[in-house]
């Protein structure tokens, strides 16, 4: 993971071209989570934050480096009354490649579907027998969303998440805004 990071850092320190351009967002959603711990496992939902930084290399492919977040919703929080496992949340760093697709273009909105391929590295936090334990692995993610973007920066997505983890399986569907500068 630390190989990636520096991947990362060292694409955004160093443009690669004039197609440069550096983009910052944040995203809210609701999705599913199973956790399989050494201690035992729990399932449920989740409400999940993202942050993250994106450099496109050109109009189609960037490099996008973030950070995600999540923790009980509803139904685990009634799940974890008769769970052997509790109190559960997750997060950690990603690292992904992203890729766009242009589906209309005016001179006021653009409209993309992206993709983004990667990998992250995210630590568990639970409770269990009234004692707190934590567990961390590298995964895999794959996300699939739609983007509109205005011609002054800003924009706004809705994408569907898949984290696959040894210790975490979650599906989620974000909700997000970013700016691009």
């Amino acid at each position: 993971m630390k190989k990636i990071s520096l991947f990362v850092i060292c694409l955004t320190l160093f443009p690669l071209h004039s197609f440069a351009e550096h983009i910052v967002g944040t995203a809210a959603g609701y999705g599913s989570q199973k956790f399989k711990l050494n201690d035992g496992g729990s399932f449920g939902d989740s409400f999940n934050f993202n942050t993250y930084y994106r450099y496109m290399i050109n109009p189609y492919i960037g490099i996008e480096g973030g950070w995600t977040s999540g923790g009980g919703g509803i139904v685990s929080g009634l799940i974890n009354l008769v769970s052997e496992v509790d109190d559960d949340t997750f997060y950690g760093p990603r690292a992904s490649v992203f890729l766009q697709y242009s589906l209309m273009e005016n001179h006021f909105i653009n409209n993309f579907i992206y993709t983004k391929l990667g990998a992250n590295k995210y630590k568990v936090d639970y409770t269990i027998d009234n004692v707190s334990k934590s567990a961390s692995d590298i995964g895999f993610e794959a996300s699939l969303g739609l983007e509109s973007r205005f011609n002054f920066g800003l924009g706004l997505n809705i994408e569907y998440k898949n984290i696959t983890n040894p210790i975490i399986k979650a599906n989620q569907l974000m909700v997000g805004m970013s700016y691009k500068f």
